[in-house]
């Protein structure tokens, strides 16, 4: 159990401290604790958190820091809390989880600082209550108030109000990164660029974190509200300079009309524009999105398959295919790309592109990410046969999973637990999570290439900008995004595209493979261009591990994934 037992430093600590079970029963709380809220230790462990609630949060608030925390996130707030004689009292309160060694939430550990006792101003500690800190803008609990106030209205005058939930993409590896200063000043720019795009008249406030809110009120249709999300969109695309430094981070927007959709609470209007928000995040991000009763039954879908997802990353829910690459210059495979799948009993086989994005918003990605990475390794190592020709697996690495601080020693521990050689491993990033730190991307490679594996490139030059990183990032194999592989038979433009992206490859001495091949005319396209590496249902579809026909000795002595081709 987590406790401070020194007595002296604990008297000497700043700040309440305050330790509970997953469920939130308090287990330890510090003197300044005792002395802030009037209970003793004694009266308050082994009871719930929920004894100094105040009132003043709604079911919103709360919702908030239980998902927040139960992904294994930091939450930080101002909570506005209820002591033992009833008086009320604010603090600046940070919430972490804690893990046990098998990476489980053992217990939540609150770390809150009074402003009260900091400022000793009635009139300074209702602006704390009530504004952000660090942007000036309302915060959660004076927003709200506003967005009733202004719901009111709207039902009194029969108007339209629109809510817009802002959250800024990929501000997480921003600020891990280049560290919580810089991201605090990019915070405060970030909400100075959202007010530049409303109306004087409208209210903008900031959430938590990078989530920012702003309601339009007499807005005349849900055109108005569209044009306006798309100005806030325009303009975070342009790169903010922090310290002389460029930053790019665009931002992703959920809108909900009231009185038009079902909202009928304050809690209910943020929840569907932050539901909204996130359907702009499953597109793509760097757009927006409204609210509408199919999104709401997408959502309630979504939480179903997050609790299934848990409940097979806990066990043995996943299995990995392995799909063929063959080299163009011997004609047979020297690689497979190991590919997750998950078997539901009621719906069957899903795919990867619906379900991993569930796996990232619900914090089990990085657990599941590492299985894949040692399981393929497992395998690469199974597949090893005296005098037969060492197969190597490739593995795909999810954003969140690269730009993790443990992700080097990850993929060095398994390589030493499982005994494969590194020259058998390949990792594939995708091309947009290398640009999001290009400079910080690139270190992070040559510290993996220094392991001894390879690199790839995914989804290269999929928007075809951008492209000078790649002099200085040492990877080994730039992939063709599959979307250029399925027009070339009519898209003159991707033919070129493609052609362009084989010659600067090999101009820097990079290997290139195509994706999807499934056709003989894609396949002569390609040869013709001198692809160095083919993977696709051409070839051959994912294979179970077991699949001994493709990975026998004599497959590889005798059968040849090229044929000849008709003039």
């Amino acid at each position: 159990m987590w406790r401070c037992n020194d007595p002296q430093k604990q008297e000497a600590q700043p700040y309440s401290i305050m330790v509970t079970d997953p469920n939130g029963v308090i287990e330890y709380v510090n003197p300044i604790f005792e002395e802030l809220t009037g209970y003793t230790a004694d009266e308050v462990v082994g009871k719930n958190a929920n004894i100094l609630k105040s009132g003043e949060h709604g079911a919103d608030f709360f919702r908030r820091l239980w998902e927040t925390i139960n992904r294994g996130e930091i939450f930080r707030d101002i909570f506005i809390n209820r002591g033992k004689t009833g008086f009320i009292y604010c603090e600046v309160q940070t919430v972490s989880p804690i893990r046990n060694a098998e990476g489980n939430i053992t217990q939540f550990v609150s770390v809150g600082r009074c402003l009260n006792r900091w400022t000793g101003k009635d009139d300074k500690l209702a602006e704390l209550a009530h504004y952000d800190g660090l942007t000036g803008l309302p915060n959660r609990f004076l927003f709200q108030d506003r967005l009733q106030n202004a719901m009111l209205r709207a039902r009194r005058t029969n108007a339209l109000i629109a809510a817009i939930f802002l959250d800024l993409d990929n501000f997480k590896p921003v600020n891990d990164t280049l560290g919580h200063p810089t991201g605090d000043k990019l915070l405060k720019a970030a909400a100075q660029r959202l007010k530049s795009c409303l109306r004087d008249s409208d209210t903008v406030g900031r959430l938590a974190g990078d989530e920012f809110m702003a309601v339009l009120e007499s807005i005349a249709d849900a055109n108005y509200a569209g044009a306006v999300a798309q100005k806030i969109v325009n303009g975070f695309r342009e790169p903010f300079v922090i310290e002389e430094q460029e930053i790019h981070c665009t931002c992703s927007l959920g809108i909900a009309l009231f009185p038009l959709d079902t909202a009928v609470t304050v809690d209910d209007l943020i929840h569907h524009a932050d539901m909204a928000m996130y359907e702009a995040k499953r597109h793509g991000r760097n757009n927006y999105r409204f609210y509408s009763e199919e999104l709401n039954e997408r959502v309630i879908r979504h939480k179903r398959l997050e609790e299934k997802l848990r409940q097979a990353s806990d066990g043995n829910g996943f299995f990995l295919r392995y799909q063929p690459l063959i080299d163009v210059a011997t004609g047979r495979m020297t690689a497979a790309e190991a590919l997750i799948r998950w078997r539901q009993p009621e719906a069957g086989l899903e795919s990867p592109m619906d379900f991993f994005p569930i796996l990232e918003s619900a914090g089990l990605c990085m657990r599941v990410s590492e299985w894949v990475l040692r399981t393929a390794c497992q395998q690469a190592v199974n597949w090893y046969r005296p005098a037969f020709p060492r197969l190597r697996v490739c593995v795909n690495v999810s954003a969140q999973h690269f730009w993790h601080k443990d992700f080097y020693e990850t993929c060095s521990t398994v390589l030493n637990e499982t005994g494969l050689d590194p020259v058998l491993l390949c990792l594939d990033v995708a091309e947009e999570t290398l640009l999001r730190d290009a400079p910080h991307s690139t270190d992070i490679l040559r510290s993996l290439k220094e392991l001894g594996l390879s690199l790839c490139v995914d989804n290269f030059a999929r928007d075809c900008s951008n492209l000078r990183y790649l002099q200085h990032t040492p990877v080994d194999l730039l992939k063709i995004p599959l979307a250029y592989i399925q027009k070339i038979h009519t898209g003159e433009d991707e033919r070129r595209i493609i052609t362009a992206i084989i010659a600067l490859a090999h101009h820097l001495d990079i290997k290139v493979a195509a994706l999807g091949v499934s056709s003989r005319e894609q396949l002569a396209f390609l040869l013709d261009h001198r692809c160095d590496v083919l993977q696709g249902y051409y070839f051959s579809e994912p294979l179970p591990e077991e699949a001994s026909g493709m990975l026998s000795e004599a497959a590889w002595r005798d059968r040849n994934f090229l044929p000849a081709l008709q003039a």
